[in-house]
């Protein structure tokens, strides 16, 4: 039999800090009916009146900023400092969507012709279930969450079990930023209760971000209606620094891309590529900015790498450390180079030299502080190791030629391509998975589009041809 309540661990001290209560799967139909009701009215709201809401939503949210970021911190384990960033970003990139949506979504009137006025109108889709991960818990809510509201849906809100008290947050800012009621409302729930949402005929469109296998599972339950689909599985993002580039900025750049949030990130990088004549440049550069991170209570200004979000977690990466150590791969950076916390689920920063293409630590996604570097003769051999992956998610390449940078982003095959920085988000740019790293866009217009479809107008106001 299930426990009534799920307990929340802070990953920094492995103790139980809150309980939650988990909604039965008994409760689906009544929550899907609520949101159909609002988003019955919520549809009849002019744009101007959608994005006054949004607004306040955002500015109730921001007035909670600080303690939203400590609440991030507890349940998953980032550095208080990232959190706060992340807070930051999420509203940030909220506001420019918001005023991007009158343009992407208004009514488009094409030219009359042979009495013929047409035109295209988006419309809602209903209502969308939004599925963040637990490791950009506000950033991942909402991407989804503005762009459905913007889009005159209704919005289901499924936080992972790891951070649930971010989308109790979140509701209750649209609540007291006087949003309607039940046009956006939050559960707490396994993958049972996610499976019976996603199953739901009444839920129009699925939002997900998590893992592959996650995300097969999503396809499959709603896989009896025709739901809008937006997923983010994964990444094993590939970095290519060349000879000309900074060296310096690319070591700190990549020291960021690396491990941020402790490398658990779908955007992470987690195989850089160097040109041959500059290996060695580049490993002391970046191996020396790596030393200098700093494990330790998360909620400390001066710990700049926290402990994993999951208890598992260390066991899993050093799996795939202890098997690319069997190959002919160098350990450059290790867990004598740092002062382990005496409590946490941490694992120390893995730098790993030489590591031969097929290693799982260059093939899959590992979700923790561990890259792999390798050097290469040419782009050619570059872009063929880049692209030797399943994911396709983003990659970036460091030099000062923007003519070889045009060159290898066209052979790229990944939906977003850096030059000289990585994991920077442009809410005017579509992030656009390819490959095995989803499907579907977020950000940006075709962002917005995703949580709506055209209706053509076809009117005859003139008298028929002859």
């Amino acid at each position: 039999m299930k426990s009534p309540h799920l307990p929340l661990s802070n990953p920094y001290t492995g103790e139980v800090f809150d309980t939650v209560t988990p909604m039965s799967v008994e409760g689906v139909d009544r929550v899907v009916r609520e949101a159909r009701k609002a988003q019955a009215k919520w549809r009849a709201v002019s744009m101007a009146d959608r994005c006054t809401v949004c607004e306040e939503f955002l500015r109730a949210l921001q007035s909670i900023g600080d303690d939203l970021a400590r609440e991030v911190t507890l349940q998953m384990g980032k550095p208080l400092t990232e959190a706060m960033a992340e807070v930051r970003v999420a509203i940030e990139s909220a506001k420019a969507i918001i005023a991007m949506a009158d343009n992407a979504l208004g009514e488009l009137w094409l030219p009359e012709e042979n009495g013929i006025e047409r035109a295209v109108r988006q419309e809602a889709l209903g209502v969308v279930l939004d599925i963040p991960s637990w490791n950009y818990p506000v950033l991942l809510a909402l991407r989804t969450l503005i762009p459905a509201l913007l889009g005159g849906n209704a919005v289901i809100l499924k936080h992972s079990t790891k951070t649930p008290l971010t989308g109790r947050s979140i509701a209750g800012a649209f609540e007291a930023g006087g949003g309607p009621f039940g046009l956006v409302q939050d559960i707490i729930g396994d993958a049972e209760l996610t499976a019976a949402f996603a199953a739901h005929p009444g839920v129009d469109a699925i939002a997900f971000a998590g893992s592959t296998a996650g995300g097969a599972a999503i396809r499959q339950h709603a896989s009896q209606h025709s739901k809008r689909l937006v997923l983010e599985l994964g990444g094993n993002d590939p970095a290519f620094v060349c000879a000309d580039a900074d060296l310096d900025a690319a070591a700190r750049g990549l020291l960021r891309g690396v491990f941020e949030n402790a490398g658990q990130s779908a955007w992470a990088v987690e195989r850089i590529y160097i040109e041959k004549s500059v290996y060695d440049a580049f490993v002391e550069r970046f191996t020396e900015h790596v030393r200098s991170l700093e494990m330790g209570d998360p909620m400390s200004g001066a710990t700049t790498l926290g402990p994993l979000a999951t208890q598992r977690g260390p066991d899993d990466l050093q799996r795939i450390v202890q098997a690319a150590m069997t190959t002919d791969a160098r350990l450059l950076v290790g867990p004598s180079d740092f002062k382990r916390p005496e409590t946490g689920w941490f694992f120390p920063p893995v730098v790993m030299g030489k590591v031969p293409q097929g290693c799982a630590l260059m093939r899959q996604e590992c979700f923790g502080p561990v890259v792999g570097l390798r050097a290469v003769d040419t782009d050619e051999q570059a872009i063929e190791l880049m692209n030797d992956s399943p994911y396709g998610l983003a990659a970036s390449i460091w030099t000062q030629d923007p003519d070889r940078t045009m060159r290898l982003a066209d052979k790229l095959e990944v939906g977003t391509v850096f030059l000289n920085e990585t994991g920077v988000f442009d809410p005017a740019l579509p992030w656009s998975p390819a490959k095995g790293s989803g499907q579907g866009v977020t950000l940006s217009p075709w962002g917005l589009h995703q949580f709506t479809r055209p209706k053509a107008l076809h009117l005859r106001t003139g008298p028929p041809a002859r």
